[in-house]
């Protein structure tokens, strides 16, 4: 490895990045929220299939402290050539390059202890130093988690076909693959889909089914996280056999349940790289259109005043000038609006154009970076608009008549914004008063929110999530859920490790609380310590009535009817 200093070297190595790019046509990201659900597993024997079909594969692992991939593929030991800038990959299987960082290491034992720039570099060479030649799929094996580096790898590699999930049934496991969900979100990596991984095992001796870990959890992530789901892996001793072996398994017992099953997960894959593929080759017939909304009403919803500080966003896919169906995403980054997160946001819901009233010149910028086409100064519902848009009545950006160079471009942060001047986009050549009044008071509520706290926590009942009762005792609940309150998800649910204490559990969950990074604290009752400790910490203490969920309770604060805890 060696370290570029100069700006010359650096500009030469992000021209050779560029250019290996340019010639990988599809890139993958292979992700788990925790270690040991087998995602190695997967992003070997992923690349390996692919290989198998004619495709030629590159197999990118950026685990740094511990690659495994050679390990797993029988290849332990074999070293890379070349020079410092044109490195030669490992190749297998006639259609297979892999780069680990388990190339640079002579023992296996040695441990590698870098910070967060050192593996950037690392992932940079990877990328750019490597001679990867023309490559139908980069598949990237990421470490575990939303760390440094399946973050620098998303921003390195730019257009992503998708983020793959791997998880297992088990609760802990299912919570952490829904913040790798949003990680990608925040990201605009598009998700390919969960894989449920270890779901079930079949007896040898009896051909019963037996859910070892439980099953079904990874297909009900999915759907209430509406991504899609790309099957489930059963367990297998051959997997661990193939594995220490170093063959992979779908080489390992091609008639197996388990290589059957993943045969399938990329069947699912390919299909839908292929359908893309030809949606692109007939010139993108089909579309999907992102309009900023006010509530969650779909295409009955009224289109918001700002781009970034609506709750809700209506995407449309249309085929010429028919709409073919339409969803309701919530945007994660309502009541914590910061600069560059929606557009990667709504990048992520493959949009190619978005729709709404106010938007400022550097969010049009990225946007439009992204290849999507950007539409202000609309007002009305988001079926209104939509009509106006496809019927090339609505186009074009119309700027506020007032001048601040923030927020959308002609106000103050935190101010509504309302004195738009849309020419281009008024319906029908008038604007309704009823419609400018629904903005308006909408816009105004929205202002009133804008010291609402964007991560709230609540006192639950049980680890399940925002489902889960909220348990009216502060210091003695037996779980803490974090939620977000601009989309009511659970950012991660976890122990209050204060309940069990007989003394003091209200100021060690106070201060529990206070690590978790929230705003707010919501629960039936606090005691007056615990109230003091959290108030001195800087978070807000509202009191919810008992018997409602953690959803319900989350609801009340953004409608404003909770009461502040005394």
């Amino acid at each position: 490895m060696h370290d570029d200093n100069s700006s010359n070297d650096k500009q030469a190595q992000e021209q050779r990045l560029q250019q290996n790019l340019a010639r990988i046509r599809h890139r993958w990201l292979v992700l788990s929220g925790k270690g040991g659900v087998g995602k190695s597993t997967v992003a070997v024997n992923l690349a390996c299939a692919l290989a198998d079909r004619g495709h030629m594969v590159g197999l990118l692992d950026t685990d740094i402290h511990g690659p495994d991939v050679l390990k797993m593929l029988g290849l332990e030991g074999h070293h890379l050539g070349g020079s410092h800038d044109q490195i030669q990959p490992v190749k297998a299987y006639l259609r297979l390059k892999i780069m680990s960082m388990a190339s640079f290491i002579a023992d296996p034992d040695t441990a590698v202890v870098w910070r967060g720039p050192l593996k950037m570099g690392a992932i940079r060479q990877f990328l750019a130093d490597v001679t990867w030649g023309d490559i139908d799929h980069l598949v990237v094996d990421s470490p575990p988690g939303t760390g440094d580096e399946p973050l620098s790898t998303a921003q390195l590699i730019g257009r992503a076909d998708g983020a793959i999930i791997v998880t297992t049934p088990q609760e802990v496991a299912l919570l952490d693959s829904r913040k790798c969900v949003s990680f990608a979100r925040q990201l605009g990596v598009p998700v390919a889909g969960i894989i449920e991984n270890m779901s079930g095992m079949v007896c040898p001796h009896c051909n019963q089914s037996i859910d070892l870990f439980g099953s079904g959890g990874g297909e009900r992530a999915a759907g209430e996280l509406k991504v899609p789901f790309l099957g489930a892996i059963p367990v297998d001793p051959a997997v661990v056999r193939s594995g220490d072996e170093g063959r992979p398994f779908i080489h390992f017992d091609r008639e197996s349940p388990t290589a059957k099953a993943f045969e399938a997960i990329v069947d699912r894959l390919l299909a839908g790289i292929a359908e893309t593929d030809s949606k692109q080759e007939q010139g993108g017939s089909m579309r999907r259109i992102a309009i900023a909304c006010e509530d969650d009403r779909g295409l009955d919803g009224q289109v918001s005043a700002h781009f970034g500080r609506c709750p809700c966003y209506t995407v449309v896919e249309v085929e010429g000038k028919n709409v073919v169906r339409h969803s309701v995403e919530r945007n994660p980054h309502f009541g914590d609006h910061r600069p560059g997160m929606v557009p990667q946001f709504v990048k992520s819901l493959n949009a190619d154009a978005i729709l709404a009233g106010g938007m400022g010149p550097r969010a049009v910028q990225m946007f439009q970076s992204f290849g999507i086409d950007v539409v202000t100064g609309a007002s009305g519902t988001a079926r209104q608009v939509l009509e106006a848009y496809l019927g090339g009545a609505l186009s074009g950006i119309v700027p506020c008549q007032h001048d601040h160079p923030e927020s959308c471009g002609a106000h103050k942060p935190g101010e509504p914004c309302v004195d738009h001047e849309p020419a281009r986009a008024e319906l029908g050549g008038e604007r309704r008063a009823g419609e400018v009044e629904a903005g308006a008071r909408a816009a105004q509520a929205r202002a009133a929110r804008g010291n609402e706290p964007a991560r709230v926590v609540v006192s639950a009942a049980d680890g399940s999530g925002v489902g889960a009762a909220m348990d009216p005792r502060f210091g003695r609940a037996p779980f803490f859920v974090v939620v977000d309150l601009g989309s009511g998800e659970a950012l991660e649910v976890v122990e209050n490790r204060a309940a069990g204490d007989a003394h003091g559990a209200g100021i060690a969950a106070a201060r529990q609380v206070s690590q978790l990074g929230a705003q707010a604290v919501i629960a039936g009752r606090f005691g007056p310590k615990a109230g003091d400790a959290l108030r001195a910490l800087g978070v807000e203490l509202w009191s919810a009535p008992e018997g409602l969920s953690v959803a319900q309770v989350v609801e009340r604060l953004k409608a404003n009817t909770l009461a502040r805890a005394s």
